[in-house]
């Protein structure tokens, strides 16, 4: 996949559509990514749409293995931009993008959640994850988050990490 397919299709998916529905196929899809680094210390949860609220609070990296095995990839997608001689691109790819996913973003947020708070997170998250996947698309190595972008494509999304638990929408 390209940054432009990448960049076209995050910005006209159904963002969070399937939240709160348990899918087999998706805590597949976050073990392989998670395989990919080596990461064997976790544990998944799916969350119900009322509990997300009251769950982001507690979000936290402190003691998280998985955050300590995930921190540097934006690092490292980076030096393997500025490798390419293409900061030029990162740059414009970190002006337009957030704000091309944040309308559909916010949009499926507020078709799904009631809470301001929810909305606000859930957007953020989503402008987040896209950048991640064209990042990492404009640096070669954009299979490190094919599993991600599927999970994302089926209405779900990886809302946070608490310790070495990751929660699932």
């Amino acid at each position: 996949m390209t940054v432009n397919q990448a960049f076209e299709k995050l910005t006209t998916l159904g963002w969070f559509k399937e939240g709160g529905r348990v899918e087999k196929e998706i805590e597949t899809l976050m073990e392989q990514f998670l395989k990919q680094f080596n990461i064997k210390q976790y544990e998944m949860k799916w969350l119900h749409k009322e509990e997300l609220i009251e769950v982001i609070e507690r979000f936290s990296f402190q003691g998280s293995d998985i955050w300590n095995e995930l921190k540097e990839i934006p690092d490292h997608l980076k030096q393997q931009i500025s490798a390419n001689n293409d900061d030029s691109y990162l740059e414009r790819l970190v002006d337009i993008l957030p704000e091309a996913v944040f309308h559909p973003a916010f949009d499926g947020a507020f078709k799904q959640y009631s809470e301001e708070k929810t909305i606000r997170f859930l957007t953020g998250n989503a402008m987040y994850f896209a950048l991640l996947i064209c990042i990492a698309e404009l640096a070669s190595k954009g299979d490190l988050f094919q599993p991600i972008f599927q999970i994302i494509e089926r209405g779900h999304v990886p809302v946070g990490i608490e310790g070495n638990m990751i929660y699932l929408l």
